[in-house]
């Protein structure tokens, strides 16, 4: 609802001092205010039944918005963006920290997200997944996305272990996953792996078949490719 999207931010940024600006720089701060309630009940709408597309309105609501809301009205987007970049756009992530204003970076939600940024970023798997896992994420904005992040995260390993490894020792996949033994075994073997006593042997899922390819999609992979290289 849009009582988690506000309130936190308010009371979060509540005790910052901000200077005397002049009429027409508050004109600016606050234009659009219809506008930007759209934006807050799109987010809690997508939240509420699909984290992982919040990331989208984030990003329009900073193009957007970004410099002329409040920054209390602002937060809860850059909290959700920020962990909605994990685990697979670390990059983009540091980018929008350094960007974001100091009011925002000092805020504890955003702060613990971050935290969880550079455990990622230096792989120090067992001190995210425990982070991520621990206790302090209830009522917090970012709250839907966590148990996200962390399928997310362990799904990824085991990909990575199944693509580079022909068998690999339970001690460690367990480490990489962040689970204790039995649970690291049952979920190998969910995914078809041959399981032993002390040695995993992954399974390698099979390649989907190609599909036709036509322009349009060509023209993305291009224009991609291209932002990269600028990049």
């Amino acid at each position: 609802s849009t009582s988690i999207l506000s309130a936190p931010a308010r009371s979060s940024l509540s005790k910052q001092s901000t200077p005397v600006r002049s009429s027409s720089t508050r004109v600016k701060m606050e234009i659009e205010p219809a506008a930007i309630q759209r934006y807050q009940e799109r987010l809690a709408s997508e939240l509420s039944q699909d984290p992982k597309s919040a990331l989208g309105t984030c990003e329009e609501f900073e193009l957007e918005h970004c410099g002329r809301a409040d920054p209390a009205v602002a937060l809860p987007f850059y909290r959700i963006q920020l962990m909605s970049y994990l685990p697979n756009d670390l990059v983009n992530a540091r980018w929008l920290w350094e960007r974001a204003p100091a009011v925002v970076k000092a805020d504890a939600e955003m702060t613990r997200v971050w935290e969880v940024v550079k455990l990622l970023w230096n792989q120090k798997l067992p001190e995210a997944y425990q982070l991520l896992l621990g206790p302090g994420w209830e009522n917090t904005t970012v709250q839907p996305l966590v148990p996200l992040l962390v399928e997310e995260v362990r799904q990824r390993k085991m990909d990575l272990m199944a693509a580079s490894h022909s068998s690999i020792s339970l001690s460690l996949t367990s480490h990489l996953l962040g689970l204790s033994p039995q649970d690291t075994l049952k979920r190998c073997e969910a995914e078809g792996w041959e399981v032993g006593a002390e040695l995993l042997r992954p399974c390698i899922k099979e390649a989907p078949p190609p599909s036709a390819v036509g322009v349009e999609r060509l023209q993305a992979l291009t224009d991609y490719v291209c932002a990269l290289d600028v990049h």
